[in-house]
């Protein structure tokens, strides 16, 4: 899920490492681990595909959708 939200905050034109990592500092902390440690990861390792999800649809209709 976290791909999800990182792709999201990418979309609408954040930084999205930032945002998990500023986002997370209000989290529990074994949630905060696992942003801190996503935003640190390779880009390759961030991408949906890397984690099982796809973007289908657009506008109203836009989802990610669960790959495997």
């Amino acid at each position: 899920m976290t791909a999800v939200l990182h792709r999201a905050a990418e979309l609408v034109g954040l930084d999205p490492d930032a945002y998990l990592r500023g986002t997370a500092s209000g989290l529990d902390p074994r949630l905060r681990e696992v942003a801190q440690e996503f935003a640190g990861r390779a880009a390759s390792d961030k991408a949906l595909r890397a984690m099982g999800y796809r973007e289908s649809g657009s506008g109203a209709a836009f989802a990610f959708e669960r790959t495997r």
